[in-house]
């Protein structure tokens, strides 16, 4: 199963929705999706399992069961993903296309990629090569027991605040 979260930022998510969507139905995605929308107004025609937030045993289950997760570049996701160690697929959300009100979802991706914590898709055509090789050949997963994210957290994002 594909767990896509799009975040609660109140910008809409648009084009990340609709593109899991399209897949789904154009029949290039074989696994399951779940979707979790947030703020995004989008209504999926073909994902058939998606809610505007998952909430307690139910959202453990999904991270449990998944075997990547789809996200929006923010670091609560890259968190969740590495406390249930799953590879992990960021789309950042871009300020040019009104999904942001910056480009720090960019900043975080890259980095986080060059450190191999995750793939990065930033044109929304690359999305199904990158699941592709998420599902098949995955990153190294970002087990509990990595410091790599919790010291880019430390020493990185705290000199932005």
């Amino acid at each position: 199963m594909i767990f896509v979260s799009l975040g609660a930022n109140p910008h809409p998510f648009t084009r990340l929705a609709e593109a899991v969507d399209r897949l789904v139905g154009e029949g290039k995605l074989k696994e399951e999706v779940v979707l979790q929308l947030g703020a995004t107004p989008y209504k999926p025609i073909h994902i058939t399992r998606w809610a505007r937030f998952w909430h307690g045993p139910e959202y453990e289950r999904i991270l449990d069961d998944c075997s990547v997760i789809v996200s929006h570049a923010g670091l609560g996701n890259a968190i969740m993903a590495r406390d249930h160690s799953k590879p992990l697929v960021m789309v950042p959300r871009m300020s040019k296309l009104g999904e942001h009100c910056d480009d720090h979802q960019l900043e975080i991706a890259d980095y986080m990629a060059k450190r191999g914590l995750c793939l990065v898709v930033r044109d929304i055509a690359d999305l199904l090569p990158a699941l592709r090789q998420a599902i098949h050949h995955p990153p190294p997963k970002i087990g509990t027991g990595s410091s790599r994210l919790t010291e880019f957290i430390r020493r990185d994002v705290a000199t932005w605040l």
